[in-house]
């Protein structure tokens, strides 16, 4: 980590789905679940690390996971500095750790030549298989019965 990062920010975590249920007026706003934590800048990560007691407080569900077995929790909001950004996060340690997507995201993550991660080829990200067809409409529609 560089000297001219600060070694924490306060954010704001919320749980996504409750936003999202609440903007549908299908929850109470009274029942959002949020909190306000100091988080470790660590670029050397490259994810969101949340302790388990903070994924619970926020009751956010363990969805999926890594190849090493660490859980990965559903969708949260991180608010700081009056901007807003989803993520998941990976259920681990004991402190909340922003990663280099996060610092990404929010900003906060400087160009020096040791953290720039390149780009793959455009040819990788589309695949042979690709064609402007597959987006059309009628693909996604059920086939008549």
């Amino acid at each position: 980590m560089t000297d001219h990062y600060p070694a924490q920010i306060k954010i704001k975590l919320i749980n996504a789905i409750d936003e999202a249920l609440i903007s549908r007026e299908l929850l109470s706003l009274k029942a959002l679940r949020s909190c306000e934590v100091e988080a470790v800048i660590d670029p050397s990560l490259i994810y969101l690390m949340l302790p388990e007691q903070v994924a619970r407080q926020l009751g956010l569900r363990r969805v999926s996971q890594q190849p090493d077995g660490r859980p990965v929790t559903e969708a949260l909001r991180l608010a700081w500095d009056g901007q807003v950004i989803t993520e998941d996060a990976l259920i681990a340690g004991e402190q909340v750790r922003l990663g280099r997507v996060v610092l990404e995201k929010l900003n906060l993550l400087d160009d020096s030549p040791e953290l720039v991660v390149q780009s793959a080829p455009i040819e990788l990200l589309q695949p042979d298989f690709w064609e402007p067809d597959f987006w059309e409409p009628d693909f996604w529609e059920p086939e008549a019965v």
